[in-house]
Formats: C-alpha cells, structure tokens, sequence
C-alpha cells in the first residue's frame, strides 16, 4: 500500500482472517489504484503525509 497508493499505517482486529489486494493502473501523468480488503483501520499521521505528498505541503 505504501509504495503504491501512499503511505499509511494500517490495522485490524482480526489479523488472521485480514485478506487484501490492491492494483495500479499507470496512465502516463496518471495512476489509479483500486484497493480490496477486510474491514481495516488506516491513519495517515503528519510524518506519512509529508513522505507521501511533499508537493501538497
């Protein structure tokens, strides 16, 4: 997730059942990305938003 769609920390209450996949499609000046998961729990904290949207800051 972090190299693909931006970085987050992610977490869930039933790690031995969590199932995901995510996929990029690379559009030249733009990428898609579709994220499939169990329920999860994502933060983004200050320190991944710098890292993962310098440009915005």
């Amino acid at each position: 997730m972090s190299s693909d769609a931006m970085p987050v920390m992610l977490d869930t209450r039933h790690p031995a059942d969590f199932r995901a996949s995510i996929a990029s499609l690379d559009l030249g000046v733009v990428r898609l990305p579709a994220l499939n998961c169990s329920p999860v729990l994502s933060r983004r904290t200050p320190a991944h938003v710098r890292r993962g949207d310098p440009e915005h800051l």
